[in-house]
């Protein structure tokens, strides 16, 4: 089949390479719009992946606004769509024969929204998957085509699910596609009353909680990793977190009370204590714990 394909991070460039190795053919992409790093242009993922595979690729701020004509022109058979990032009118719905199909990062009806990988770690799923969808107007609600469940191990987080969810939704999407073109997809309607929803990360869900258990904390913080980093702040500077391990402490620590050794920096939770593996303090790099304690001249007893 002929394929217009839409998304923007690296999860949507693993699944593009995937159609790209099959029997289908792509003629174009579409991303969001670059964003300004100081004085540099920043391409997306995917739009980096395009450039390199001399596809064309199209950055409209308003899809429904500016690529209507222009994708109608293409005559393709089908568009796919994979963390793209924009919603998408009944016009654009409308533009090929077999209408638009979505890479879905959770086992639809669950985790239906903007943050479905991260809302896995989060909320300390064991389980998630990705979902084939027909796409809907309304989000997420389209038939299943296609799913496949994967393990969430003790030690994801978000970047290693969404490469895991990646390299799975590529195969998936192919054999879908495949059924499509046989005439051989079945469409199932999800059921509704089993939906559950999850939001576009915000500002004030980074911010960690150490009154929380140990492993409510962890999971945040693998959740969030690496982008946008939960958060907390030590020495008043903003220090990200971006991976961590529950431990046992002979030291009754309190709620954001910290505990040095010579390669540990130990944080006290509600429940339990985490040691932080990767992590990054203002105005530094990302960096191992081990690194970030040879370079600190004062040590807090407590994070704030």
């Amino acid at each position: 089949m002929k394929i217009i394909f839409l998304g923007t991070p690296k999860f949507a460039a693993t699944v593009l390479d995937a159609i790209m190795m099959s029997r289908h053919e792509v003629l174009c992409a579409v991303t969001q719009p670059d964003t300004v790093k100081g004085k540099k242009n920043v391409y997306s993922p995917l739009k980096s992946y395009c450039l390199s595979k001399g596809l064309t690729v199209f950055d409209w701020q308003n899809i429904n606004e500016s690529g209507i004509e222009v994708l109608k022109n293409y005559k393709a058979d089908i568009m796919v769509t994979a963390a793209y990032g924009q919603m998408l009118s009944q016009s654009v719905l409308n533009i090929n024969r077999y209408g638009v199909i979505n890479v879905h990062g959770s086992l639809l009806p669950l985790l239906r929204g903007a943050s479905p990988v991260q809302s896995a770690l989060v909320l300390g799923l064991e389980q998630t998957g990705v979902t084939i969808a027909k796409t809907a107007l309304k989000m997420d609600s389209g038939d299943i085509i296609m799913q496949a469940a994967a393990k969430i191990s003790d030690t994801d987080t978000a970047d290693s699910l969404f490469d895991k969810l990646a390299v799975l939704g590529g195969d998936l999407l192919v054999k879908a596609l495949n059924a499509i073109e046989d005439n051989t997809a079945t469409f199932t309607p999800q059921d509704f009353q089993l939906a559950t929803y999850c939001k576009k990360i915000k500002a004030s869900d980074e911010k960690i909680d150490f009154s929380l258990s140990s492993k409510e904390v962890s999971c945040l913080i693998r959740g969030l990793s690496s982008n946008p980093g939960a958060y907390t702040f030590f020495n008043g500077k903003r220090l990200k977190i971006y991976n961590c391990i529950q431990i046992k402490t002979e030291e009754d620590l309190k709620a954001g009370q910290l505990l040095y050794t010579k390669k540990e920096l130990i944080i006290g939770c509600g429940t339990g204590a985490i040691s932080v593996t990767d992590l990054q303090l203002s105005e530094s790099k990302r960096m191992k714990t081990a690194d970030f304690l040879n370079g600190i001249k004062t040590r807090p007893l407590f994070l704030g």
